[in-house]
């Protein structure tokens, strides 16, 4: 598993601007309609990072789903936190239109 370079995470970031990058991982913050559809959310997403073995730290307070991912074992970020943010938004995006 490689670390990814400045211009992958560019890239990413460019095309997700609700992500940022603070002290070697990825932040975002889900807002949804109502508690059930944050665990509708969490649940979708826990099942994906159990498949690929890759898990988020999140929160979820009501409504809201803040999420870090990093690769802990490279102490940085790795391909894997660019697959798991990218289903996060995909999957948020599919929630958003069923409401």
């Amino acid at each position: 598993m490689t670390v990814l370079n400045n211009n992958d995470i560019d890239d990413f970031l460019n095309r997700y601007p609700r992500w940022r990058v603070e002290n070697n991982a990825l932040k975002s913050e889900f807002n949804f309609v109502d508690f059930r559809q944050a665990m509708q959310f969490i649940e979708a997403m826990a099942h994906y990072a159990d498949e690929i073995d890759h898990h988020p730290d999140w929160r979820n307070v009501y409504n809201r789903v803040e999420v870090t991912l990093t690769t802990y074992s490279k102490k940085s970020l790795t391909h894997l936190d660019l697959m798991l943010a990218g289903t996060m938004e995909r999957q948020y995006e599919a929630l958003k239109l069923a409401a």
